[in-house]
């Protein structure tokens, strides 16, 4: 009966020995388990972070593009806008230019009409025609003349502002050679040297 009783126990102590390791197995694979989805968490965070990081890194790449891009479009704006500008003031240039030289030719040609009549009609009064059409001509031209003095421009416009519409328009085009001012046969002062002519204020310009 004591051997039937020690095997027993033997048998029992075994069976705990037994349930306890695999109790403990159970423990550690719930435990290895626990780690394997920490470090799965971990690594998931991990890879969220660096696809984070990437898409900033991407961002902040296609913004420095698109700031490149936008740049040089605005420096080939500025470059066509420079162009332009230049290419606008040598026509303005080339215009005043012109100008100028028909200007000159007029003078001219005026100048030589007056020394060819010279000496037709009363000398004294010839010459003070002359010398009236001359500053005519000069006073034109200066007033065509582009761009003008900011102060001169002051009192030019000084001077249209105090006329009536009227007076203020024609003054405007007599200024600037447009009409002219027929004068009187009556004045002491009138010139009959170019009667015979037909629109005597008409200047042919030479060619």
């Amino acid at each position: 009966m004591l051997l039937l009783s020690l095997t027993d126990e033997k048998t029992q102590a075994e069976k705990e020995a037994a349930e306890e390791a695999r109790k403990s197995g159970e423990k550690k694979a719930i435990a290895a388990k626990k780690i394997q989805l920490e470090l799965e968490a971990a690594r998931k965070v991990e890879e969220e972070k660096a696809r984070g990081i990437a898409e900033e890194a991407r961002k902040a790449e296609e913004e420095a593009r698109k700031a490149k891009e936008a740049r040089k479009a605005e420096e080939a704006r500025e470059a066509k806008e420079e162009a332009r500008k230049a290419k606008e003031a040598l026509r303005i240039q080339a215009e005043e230019e012109e100008k100028a030289r028909k200007m000159a030719k007029i003078v001219e040609a005026e100048r030589l009409a007056a020394e060819k009549t010279a000496g037709i009609g009363s000398s004294a009064t010839h010459a003070r025609f002359k010398a009236k059409r001359l500053a005519r001509i000069e006073d034109v031209a200066n007033a065509r003349k582009q761009p003008q003095d900011p102060e001169k421009e002051k009192l030019v416009a000084a001077k249209y502002a105090a006329l009536s519409p009227e007076k203020r328009a024609f003054s405007i085009l007599y200024d600037l050679g447009m009409i002219e001012s027929t004068p009187d046969p009556d004045d002491p002062e009138y010139d009959p040297t170019y009667d015979e002519e037909f629109c005597p204020e008409n200047s042919a310009i030479p060619q």
